[in-house]
């Protein structure tokens, strides 16, 4: 890390952003009319005016709104509020079958989820804004960085020696996209990323405390929230030694750097990349997503200019032009109970007269209604839209509909899970491994090197992983005639390990799931219970006979 200087790197964030100029007129001009709060892609670098007027360009509001629609449903697919939508495992059979391993990841599940969903920690908000990101400019990126704190701030307790009382936490800070610079390595995946800001003098201390540059000192004590313009830059540790302690065993190297003079203010690494981006679609080459927007961007553009145009002539019918006589024209009053002496001819003719266009505006409205469809269409609003049936339904078709619910989302959500969800939650273990926050480990997976993967149980999965419990549920309606005449035939199958399967597809807890020891004592409870059941009544009667038999002598 010491070869890269600030030159060097104020370079390579000068090509990125060059490399993305195209992009940004792009960006802009969708900004300007789908979501004007973001139209700032010709103004990085400048002090942005607070309370900048915005929407001057906008004058129809269906893309707009169909993006904030979007981006609450995808967001509700991609993590639910209230529901366990991410489990941890292995890819290792044997692990899996351990009791042990299987309740190290449940807690460590349940740990992060406590993180996540802490207040403070602002993961919900963080993630709306990055998918409406996606929806409009088809890039944006989510930040994830620890906290540990000794006044409770954090969502869960370390673990580690000499860490008592310390309470660690996660932050999250979307970043859009006219913040964001990336490159993506050989595999596709982004490896490379740069986010430019504009950061007062006073958070400048804040941050970087003693490795705040003295001009920037200097700056805050005459005027606090004087704005500079900041990188972190986040890219391949150029001199990683895998296994070596410290910085040079990190995989991926981290630099802050005051772009106005070049200067490197801090230099750090990371175990994994703390940046998760999410990413739409991209063209051969590409290394940024593509939008809803982008794809309709002409019928986004189309309709505002057809409004304007129907404002404008609904403007023109309701106050036409006058038509008089050209010597009365200086004398001809417009206001309100007016009195035009001398504008009636002698037979009771007006000598003024509107000026009527009689111009047809349903044709005009019934396109836009066409190009409203259609931009719905881009932004899933139709497919949403069609999958609300209020009509009673079996279990079966229920099933059905949601697993072709399921089919036409997943390509957008398991995209975000791979890229997006999978880095977010790989930085989020690091930081509690960091911390010593994870719950103990069990030798056989500290022998694994503590290997996990990730599955996603939101509801889009569920039903698309639903086809096997489907089989299950199909074939006991098929063989339940046959089974009221020979109940044996339900032994063909092995209930209990399809329950036992049904449960872990559904995301239920391990803790929730009794194992086989414990089913074994169940039914050993119960065949005791059954056979008390037989032999009292037996018991019962034989003593009623015995005293009957004494009484009687």
């Amino acid at each position: 890390m010491a070869d890269i200087d600030g030159k060097w790197l104020a370079k390579r964030h000068g090509q990125l952003k060059q490399a993305r100029a195209t992009l940004d007129t792009h960006c802009q001009e969708i900004a300007q009319l789908v979501l004007p709060m973001m139209a700032t892609f010709q103004m990085q670098g400048y002090t942005q005016p607070q309370g900048e007027k915005r929407t001057l360009k906008l004058m129809e509001s269906t893309a707009p709104l169909a993006l904030d629609r979007y981006t609450s449903a995808v967001t509700g697919f991609l993590v639910p509020r209230g529901e366990r939508w991410s489990i941890l495992t292995t890819n290792n059979k044997d692990l899996n079958k351990s009791q042990k391993v299987k309740l190290f990841f449940d807690d460590a599940n349940d740990m992060l989820f406590n993180m996540r969903y802490d207040p403070r920690a602002g993961f919900q908000t963080q993630v709306h804004g990055c998918i409406s990101g996606v929806g409009a400019f088809g890039t944006a990126g989510l930040f994830v960085d620890g906290i540990a704190s000794m006044d409770g701030r954090g969502a869960v307790k370390a673990r580690y020696k000499g860490a008592g009382g310390y309470s660690v936490g996660t932050q999250y800070t979307g970043i859009p996209l006219v913040n964001l610079y990336i490159s993506q390595g050989a595999n596709g995946m982004v490896d490379t990323v740069h986010r430019e800001w504009r950061h007062s003098a006073r958070n400048c201390i804040a941050d970087f405390g003693e490795d705040c540059p003295q001009t920037i000192r200097d700056a805050a004590e005459k005027d606090p929230d004087q704005e500079f313009t900041i990188v972190h830059a986040v890219m391949p540790n150029p001199t990683r030694i895998i296994g070596a302690p410290g910085f040079k065993g990190m995989a991926y190297a981290s630099f802050y750097m005051w772009l106005d003079k070049a200067e490197i203010i801090r230099r750090s690494g990371y175990r994994t990349l703390r940046y998760a981006i999410a990413r739409g679609p991209s063209g051969v080459g590409e290394h940024y997503g593509r939008s809803a927007a982008m794809l309709v961007l002409a019928e986004i553009k189309s309709i505002n200019e057809m409004r304007r145009s129907l404002i404008r002539a609904q403007h023109m019918s309701l106050n036409p032009p006058t038509l008089i006589h050209s010597e009365m024209g200086a004398q001809f009053k417009m206001r309100p109970n007016d009195v035009n002496s001398g504008m009636v001819s002698a037979d009771g003719k007006p000598l003024a007269i509107p000026f009527l266009t009689g111009a047809n505006f349903n044709p005009t409205e019934k396109e836009m209604e066409r190009i409203r469809m259609v931009i719905n269409d881009a932004f899933l609003l139709t497919l949403f839209q069609i999958l609300v049936d209020d009509r009673q339904r079996t279990a079966f078709e229920v099933a059905e509909r949601a697993k072709e619910k399921a089919q036409l989302v997943a390509p957008l959500i398991t995209r975000l899970q791979s890229e997006f969800l999978g880095t977010m939650i790989e930085s989020e273990m690091d930081i509690m491994a960091d911390y010593g926050a994870l719950p103990e480990m069990p030798p056989e997976l500290i022998e694994a090197q503590g290997e996990y993967q990730i599955t996603y149980k939101s509801d889009v999965m569920r039903a698309l992983e639903a086809g096997e419990i489907q089989a299950y549920r199909q074939w006991m309606e098929d063989v339940a005639p046959m089974a009221n005449v020979n109940p044996a035939i339900l032994e063909v199958v092995d209930h209990e390990g399809i329950a036992r399967e049904t449960a872990e597809k559904r995301g239920i807890p391990t803790r929730h799931i009794r194992n086989e020891k414990q089913l074994a004592g169940l039914r050993k409870q119960r065949e005791d219970a059954e056979q008390a059941a037989q032999v009292l009544p037996a018991a019962e009667q034989l003593a009623g006979i015995e005293q009957t038999s004494a009484q009687t002598q």
